[in-house]
């Protein structure tokens, strides 16, 4: 298995990091989805 991690891993991983030291807590998923323009996953309910 491949050491580290992708190109975009590192981009989420710095994005925490800087969004922890600037609000002084982790972000939302929404502050996630809304930096990277990505959208919820939908939710499947196993019954």
């Amino acid at each position: 298995m491949a050491e580290g991690f992708t190109a975009k891993q590192g981009q989420y991983l710095a994005f925490i990091y800087n969004y922890s030291v600037m609000f002084g807590q982790a972000p939302a998923e929404a502050d996630l989805q809304r930096f990277f323009g990505t959208t919820p996953q939908p939710f499947i309910r196993c019954s």
